[in-house]
């Protein structure tokens, strides 16, 4: 009797994992989701704070998984640099580096000069808007940056 208990339980945890671990059924969710939305079902506000709250699970999940992930991918050897399992590609390298110029007083100063080219620019710009021109203090009209809308965004964060 145990036994049979076991294996169903075994055998609930494999139908379990294949669910969870396989990538259609999370493409089905989100489907569904935006059906849902899109039948008048969920409130599509709603759905997208549910959203937003799976993403942070799953990024935490991802960096609280990366090292033993890593550790994983390596155990295949040479095969690691282009593995390819469980309907990916897997690479492991090394990420990219990074310069650092902030020691360098002579790139600091240019930046410097570049912050305060960049802004009389963008005065140049809301002055235009105003019906007026920038002009340097030897008569020169500064041109006007372009101003790209960003465009609508909504915002979402989520309570600790």
């Amino acid at each position: 009797m145990t036994k049979l208990h076991f294996n169903l339980n075994t055998l609930k945890m494999k139908k379990e994992k294949q669910m969870i671990l396989e990538h259609k059924s999370v493409s089905k969710m989100a489907e569904d989701l935006v059906s849902s939305v899109n039948n008048g079902i969920v409130n599509p506000l709603e759905a997208f704070v549910a959203i937003k709250h799976m993403e942070e699970v799953c990024k935490l999940a991802n960096k609280q998984l990366k090292e033993q992930a890593i550790t994983e991918a390596e155990t295949y050897g040479v095969e690691s640099k282009d593995l390819k399992a469980y309907g990916a590609q897997i690479q492991v390298k090394n990420g990219a580096g990074r310069w650092n110029f902030s020691h360098i007083e002579e790139i600091n100063q240019l930046e410097l000069k570049i912050k305060e080219l960049k802004d009389s620019h963008k005065t140049a710009f809301r002055m235009r808007q105003k019906g007026t021109q920038m002009v340097t203090e030897d008569g020169e009209i500064v041109e006007p940056a372009y101003y790209l809308d960003g465009g609508q965004v909504i915002a979402i964060k989520l309570k600790k």
